[in-house]
């Protein structure tokens, strides 16, 4: 089975992310998430669908991710898999997933989640949501926390 990475809300791991959980931490998970990106479809053929939301134009002020997202996209529609990027603000990945679960574009595919935001205390989150959608279709995936943006009770 081909793997496919669902990256949700990049543009939250921006400012949302300092402001949320402190520069230090965010500077942190910011470099896990591009380390993920940056090893992405270097070894096979992945798949890599990006809901960006309201925030994605912070983007530009984080070159690193901005960058490791871009060129992640160009591995992956290099390899001859799925490679787009969906407007889906909050709420609205979990419309833009039902959508794509219609559609079969997960079929056979090891599905991974990352971005922001994830509150595993609460199973609650962007992330989640998107979670609960793909479950609810019938289809596993995995959170990535390394790669996740989390937000608990301990902040």
């Amino acid at each position: 089975m081909e793997n496919l990475t669902i990256l949700v809300h990049p543009g939250s791991c921006c400012g949302s992310a300092n402001y949320n959980i402190g520069r230090f931490l965010a500077d942190s998970s910011r470099d896990l998430l591009i380390d993920y990106l940056e090893k992405f479809c270097s070894t096979k053929k992945e798949g890599l669908i990006i809901f960006d939301g309201s925030l994605s134009d912070e983007l530009i002020d984080y070159p690193r991710l901005d960058a490791a997202i871009k060129n992640a996209l160009v591995r992956a529609a290099n390899s001859g898999s799925v490679s787009m990027r969906i407007f889906a603000d909050d709420p609205d990945q979990v419309s833009e997933t039902e959508k794509l679960c219609r559609s079969g574009i997960f079929k056979n595919k090891n599905i991974s989640l990352i971005g922001a935001w994830y509150e595993p205390d609460e199973n609650s989150g962007c992330v989640y949501s998107v979670l609960e959608v793909l479950n609810k279709y019938h289809y596993e995936a995995d959170i990535i926390e390394d790669a996740c943006f989390i937000m608990s009770n301990d902040f």
